[in-house]
């Protein structure tokens, strides 16, 4: 194979590659957003079709520092099964800060309150 021939191929094998992980990125973010739609409605079966569909999808919004997971979003809610069956699945949620600062406990407090974020 020649060089030329080899640069070709790589460069086209890189193209398939960088168009497989956009792929992929968008049918992640797809999923995320139906997984905050099942957070606001409390929809726990939508919730585990997400996790079936990606089953990382959880760790990726815990690589977030500061992020409404799925968690802060039934909190706000009011969806306590909802938020119950969450913490089992990924407990580091309950202590994650959204970028307000505040955590789901917060959240669900305000919202029982009827208090501001700055309150």
């Amino acid at each position: 194979m020649s060089i030329i021939s080899y640069l070709l191929e790589s460069q086209s094998n890189s193209r398939s590659s960088a168009i497989l992980l956009a792929t992929r990125v968008m049918e992640n973010q797809q999923v995320q957003q139906r997984l905050m739609e099942a957070a606001q409605a409390g929809d726990i079966s939508l919730m585990y079709g997400c996790i079936q569909e990606y089953p990382k999808i959880l760790d990726g919004i815990d690589e977030t520092p500061f992020v409404d997971t799925p968690l802060h979003i039934a909190a706000s809610a009011r969806h306590a099964h909802f938020a119950l069956e969450m913490m089992k699945l990924k407990p580091s949620f309950g202590g994650k800060l959204n970028p307000q600062g505040l955590s789901p406990l917060d959240l669900a407090l305000r919202r029982r309150a009827k208090l501001s974020p700055k309150d």
